[in-house]
C-alpha cells in the first residue's frame, strides 16, 4: 500500500489566530468610543441642540396637522397639544418671575420639550381651536396647521444653523482624528526602526 497523502493544512481564513480576534475586537472597541465621543460633542454645542430641537417640534408638530384632518382623533391631538402648551406657558412664566426675584437672568429659563409651538403665543394657539367644531362636523379643519406654520418660521433657520454646526464640528473631529492617526503611525514606524538599527547594532557587538 501507497503511503496516505498528508492532510492539506487548514487556511487562517477558516480559523482566524488570536490575533486577528483581538484586532477586530480592538477596532470596534475604538469606532464605538469614536461614536460616543462624536455624539457627546454634538450634544454639548448649544446651536446643535437647538437645532435637534426645532426638527422635533417640526415633525411633531407636522405630524399632529395632518392628523387634524380626521375627526374626533385630530381633535382630540391638537387639543392635547395646546393643554401642554398652557401647562408649560404657565410653568415659564411662573419661573421667570421667582428668576427675577432672585436677582437671576430670566431669559436663562426654558421652554419644556413637550411645548411644541414655544414661539407662538398662547392666544393664538387657543383661539384657533375654535376652529375645531368644525372638524367635529366632519368638515376637515387642521387649525394646528395655522400653529405648526407659525413654528415653523421661527424653528428653520434654528434647524438650518443646526445642521450647519453639525458639518462644521464633524470636519473638525474628522481632522483632528486623521491627525493623531497620522502622529500615530508614524510614532510606530520611528519605533520600528529604532528596533532595527539597535538589533543590528548589537548583531555588529556580537
Amino acid at each position: 500500500m501507497g503511503e496516505k497523502e498528508p492532510r492539506p493544512q487548514e487556511t487562517s481564513l477558516a480559523t482566524p489566530s488570536w490575533q486577528k480576534i483581538t484586532e477586530a475586537v480592538t477596532f470596534l472597541k475604538r469606532q464605538v468610543s469614536e461614536t460616543r465621543e462624536t455624539g457627546q460633542k454634538l450634544l454639548n454645542h448649544p446651536e446643535i441642540q437647538e437645532g435637534s430641537e426645532a426638527a422635533f417640534r417640526a415633525a411633531v408638530n407636522v405630524a399632529i396637522s395632518c392628523a387634524d384632518l380626521v375627526p374626533v382623533a385630530g381633535a382630540v391631538a391638537s387639543w392635547g397639544a395646546d393643554a401642554l402648551k398652557i401647562i408649560d406657558e404657565v410653568r415659564y412664566r411662573k419661573a421667570q418671575k421667582e428668576a427675577l426675584e432672585r436677582g437671576e437672568n430670566p431669559l436663562n429659563v426654558k421652554h419644556k420639550r413637550y411645548n411644541l409651538t414655544p414661539d407662538v403665543h398662547v392666544l393664538v394657539a387657543t383661539l384657533t381651536e375654535g376652529l375645531e367644531v368644525f372638524t367635529l362636523l366632519g368638515i376637515p379643519m387642521p387649525t394646528h396647521a395655522i400653529e405648526t406654520a407659525n413654528q415653523l418660521w421661527y424653528d428653520v433657520p434654528r434647524l438650518y444653523k443646526g445642521i450647519q454646526k453639525t458639518r462644521e464640528v464633524l470636519i473638525k473631529i474628522h481632522a483632528q482624528r486623521e491627525k493623531a492617526r497620522k502622529a500615530a503611525a508614524q510614532f510606530d514606524t520611528s519605533q520600528f526602526m529604532k528596533e532595527v538599527f539597535n538589533n543590528l547594532e548589537e548583531g555588529d557587538d556580537e
